[in-house]
């Protein structure tokens, strides 16, 4: 069993276990997950501001607000690989959310850049590619990824049924 999987299924039981029932249960989990999608907004905000706002070679710390974002991230993704295929990644309808992100990213960058690179642009030039490529390549990396789990999973229920 790993990481992800142990600290899935303990925070799982808790949570049902303060829940009346599966209606509630499904509730609470949906909550979660509109929390979840709009954490890496607040998490792009507070790297803006501290970017701007913390001097010098510093101003570097505010890459650090994406710790609390990314960890968990990996958990949950961690976990759900276990029980059920990742989601194929269709981000359409998250586009106004991705330009938000993608703006509150750049004045984070170029924060960082003004305090610590007095003006150059290779470190905003380079975030920007770095960004479209992701934006590019995130939907197509997630197919594969669903296709991986799909095969995985019913490689394990083929094998359970012929015990």
């Amino acid at each position: 069993m790993s990481i992800s999987t142990a600290i899935g299924d303990n925070v799982l039981s808790k949570v049902t276990g303060h829940v009346g029932d599966e209606y509630q249960e499904s509730m609470v989990h949906k909550s979660q997950t509109v929390a979840f999608s709009v954490v890496p907004t607040f998490a792009f905000l507070a790297g803006a501001i501290l970017a701007w706002a913390i001097p010098g070679q510093r101003s570097w710390l505010s890459l650090l607000v994406f710790l609390p974002v990314v960890v968990p991230e990996l958990i949950a993704s961690g976990w759900l690989k276990a029980h059920a295929p990742r989601p194929k990644g269709n981000f359409k309808g998250y586009r106004g959310l991705a330009i938000l992100n993608l703006a509150l990213a750049l004045v984070m960058v170029a924060g960082i850049a003004f305090n610590v690179g007095d003006g150059q642009w290779s470190l905003i030039t380079g975030a920007i590619v770095g960004g479209v490529v992701a934006l590019i390549f995130a939907p197509r990396i997630a197919a594969k990824r669903n296709a991986q789990d799909e095969a995985r999973l019913n490689a394990q229920a083929d094998l359970q049924e012929d015990l």
